[in-house]
């Protein structure tokens, strides 16, 4: 629930919710920010994920993820709300991997989230693949906020024997 009394303007789904509460202290700074009015009274779901290698299977463009989070996730955080009504506005959030999910849920779940926010997102992951289709479709409807630091520029560096990123994540993020 936010942090202020009020109906619930919008629901934000983070996913990888375990690293927004414990190492970002994120409902400290939402409820600090809504008090403030800085942010609108909006309720913010952390989702976390079951462990790393469900995270990696869940995050990696998968449709099964994306059809969950949109048809399932979404409606069920409405209703923890009490905000079973159709025009809620819906977001979604992640970082690293998970904002790599939420872009690619957004896209290709269009019209079920209002905007996505993407922290860092590997959208170097399978050489960009998602950039690509992103510049071969049409996704002039959803709303994206990408942010990834100025630091981020480490070029081909291994996250296991299966996963090499090939470029930064600052180039991928800009690319996106």
């Amino acid at each position: 629930r936010p942090a202020i009394e009020g109906p619930v303007k919008g629901i934000f789904i983070l996913l990888d919710g375990e690293y927004y509460v414990e190492r970002m202290e994120a409902p400290a700074l939402v409820a600090q920010l809504q008090i403030s009015n800085v942010m609108p009274p909006i309720a913010v779901i952390y989702v976390s994920h079951v462990d790393g290698q469900t995270r990696r299977i869940e995050s990696f463009c998968n449709v099964d993820f994306a059809r969950f989070v949109s048809e399932q996730l979404a409606p069920w955080s409405k209703d923890q709300c009490d905000q079973s009504n159709v025009n809620t506005r819906t977001f979604l959030g992640g970082l690293s991997l998970t904002g790599l999910a939420a872009a690619h849920a957004a896209l290709v779940r269009p019209g079920a989230f209002s905007g996505v926010l993407c922290q860092w997102a590997s959208f170097w992951w399978s050489d960009s693949r998602l950039i690509d289709d992103v510049q071969n479709g049409d996704h002039r409807q959803q709303q994206f906020r990408i942010t990834c630091g100025l630091q981020e520029t480490e070029e081909y560096f291994e996250h296991g024997p299966d996963l090499i990123q090939r470029s930064s994540q600052r180039a991928a993020n800009r690319a996106m």
